[in-house]
């Protein structure tokens, strides 16, 4: 049996009795009780500590594992693989309607050419089945105004405007996709419109960019270093409805962007007359002539 007193504000007294024989005390400081109870606290914290990096630090060597880091470059691989060959069926698709197509006389209107699939884009293969025929634009509330693209440097700039022309003071939503594309390349604004985790096609018209407009609205897009002009040869402006339903698709080619330096003219230096000398000034008078 033991008993505690406190005899000083600075120590416990311990009384130990032990079978029923005379007591047995003991002091114990209260600053080794304090410093053994923060021993204790510390040490718990260090173990929990110790034991939190422990489990983080053998997640992240999971992670960096190389058969961890071989599967993920596998499936990089493969998603490159499908995207080719998707881009390769749909150059495939738009090679067998030109073929069918009539030849065309005037070369100067060769992106005019009938070489497009019904839905009005050469990438109809990579959309969704459901989008569609484009309407005629002049039943459209919108019309495309003043749409290029221009090449500056190694940067493709596609630059157009959207107006709404209906007078009923209503305006028109949906979404925008920009594509670029030549032999061997696919690119797209604005990013995420590709669906590269799988799905019912590749290009999702839901992620394009989101447009309102009751007047007028300008739309940009910029591709940006580029590691050739030849690595784009088309460029295809999608407008689809709040449904996913194709409205529009306005196909360009890329031009040379035009140098608005002009040459120098030549600057015509204004003749110039030698002044006369002046006369010789006359004696002022009452100054004596030097050679008298």
């Amino acid at each position: 049996m033991s008993n505690v007193q406190s005899s000083s504000p600075d120590q416990v007294t311990v009384l130990v009795f032990k079978d029923n024989l005379s007591s047995r005390t003991f002091q114990v400081p209260l600053k080794f009780i304090s410093g053994l109870g923060l021993a204790l606290g510390a040490g718990t914290l260090i173990t929990g500590v110790s034991l939190f990096l422990a489990v983080k630090y053998y997640y992240t060597a999971r992670k960096a594992d190389p058969s961890r880091v071989d599967s993920l470059q596998q499936e990089i691989q493969e998603l490159k693989l499908s995207n080719q060959e998707l881009h390769n069926k749909a150059l495939n698709t738009g090679t067998a309607t030109t073929t069918s197509a009539p030849p065309i006389q005037n070369t100067t209107h060769t992106e005019s050419a009938p070489s497009t699939p019904a839905n009005g884009t050469a990438h109809a293969s990579l959309l969704p089945a459901n989008v569609g025929t484009p309407p005629d634009p002049n039943t459209l509330p919108f019309k495309l105004d003043q749409p290029r693209a221009t090449w500056q440097n190694k940067n493709l700039q596609i630059h157009f405007n959207i107006q709404y022309v209906k007078g009923d003071g209503g305006n028109q939503q949906g979404k925008i996709i920009v594509l670029a594309s030549g032999p061997e390349a696919l690119l797209t604004y604005p990013a995420g419109v590709l669906n590269l985790n799988g799905g019912e096609s590749l290009i999702g018209p839901q992620n394009g960019e989101y447009f309102s407009v009751s007047r007028f609205r300008e739309g940009r897009a910029v591709f940006e270093n580029l590691s050739s002009q030849s690595l784009i040869k088309n460029v295809d402006i999608l407008i689809f409805d709040q449904a996913g339903k194709l409205l529009l698709a306005e196909k360009l080619t890329p031009q040379p962007m035009k140098s608005s330096s002009k040459t120098p003219s030549k600057t015509t230096q204004p003749n110039t007359v030698a002044p006369e000398p002046a006369p010789p000034a006359e004696p002022a008078s009452g100054q004596n002539d030097p050679g008298t």
